[in-house]
């Protein structure tokens, strides 16, 4: 063989095996990219749900998404998630991962999240807003402390998780009013704080609003205060009434 023909005939072969290799390449990234364009129908959260509650159909819905971006553990199928209970709270449309949930009737240990602390704190029905608290609620605790001018109270905890109320820790359960314990999830330095100021003071817990995690600032109220706002209103001076219109008698005349 010539070796023009020869040449040729190699610059031939290696097109022909470059042609190949592409096409096969491109093939399997289409088949990657089909593959990942597929859509998973995966169980998520119709609306926030907060920590320890039992999944119910009504907090559920499921959304379609697209194979690559479902997280691993989302579940496919309702029926193992119902009944189960939170671990931490779940925005809405947020999917619901097994390692998030809890079997029914779990230990408290499940239910405190990494880094907290499980710690009890005595209730009443005025602290406790009436008996109405109830697991997976947030609140604020205060402080009350002193007696007559030196009385003095003051946010202590802001946004913290309640655990348990009295033996209480599902939330899906009836409310227990006679509880006398409320259980938080508090980290080391905050369960110090709390446990000294149940000792020397009354705690009392103000409920948030579900899905508030807004931080206030620092708010301590003297006896003083509370004098000094009296005396504003006091000094508000009222508002005059308005005058009464004039009113004429209609005598009627004969025509």
């Amino acid at each position: 063989m010539q070796p023009e023909k020869k040449k040729l005939a190699l610059s031939v072969a290696f097109a022909t095996l470059s042609a190949a290799l592409a096409w096969a390449y491109l093939y399997q990234r289409e088949r990657q990219l089909l593959g990942a364009a597929e859509e998973v129908k995966v169980l998520v959260a119709k609306r926030y749900i907060p920590a320890t509650l039992r999944l119910e159909g009504g907090n559920l819905a499921w959304q379609h998404i697209p194979t690559a971006f479902v997280p691993k553990g989302a579940i496919t199928d309702a029926s193992t998630a119902l009944g189960m209970q939170t671990l931490v709270p779940f925005n809405a449309g947020e999917p619901i991962l097994y390692n998030k949930l809890a079997l029914h009737g779990q230990a408290l240990a499940a239910s405190v999240p990494e880094g907290k602390r499980a710690v009890s704190l005595p209730i009443n029905a005025t602290s406790g807003v009436s008996g109405l608290l109830r697991p997976g609620d947030h609140v604020d605790a205060w402080l009350r402390h002193g007696q007559g001018p030196a009385a003095q109270a003051g946010t202590l905890l802001q946004d913290v998780s309640v655990l348990a109320v009295g033996a209480q820790m599902e939330a899906g359960e009836g409310r227990e009013r006679s509880a006398n314990t409320i259980t938080l999830a508090l980290g080391p330095e905050e369960a110090g704080l709390a446990l000294v100021a149940a000792t020397q003071g009354e705690l009392y817990f103000a409920l948030r609003a579900t899905g508030d995690s807004r931080l206030a600032g620092s708010n301590k109220t003297l006896w003083g205060d509370v004098l000094r706002r009296l005396d504003r209103s006091s000094a508000t001076p009222l508002r005059p009434e308005p005058a009464a219109a004039a009113v004429e008698d209609f005598i009627p005349h004969k025509r």
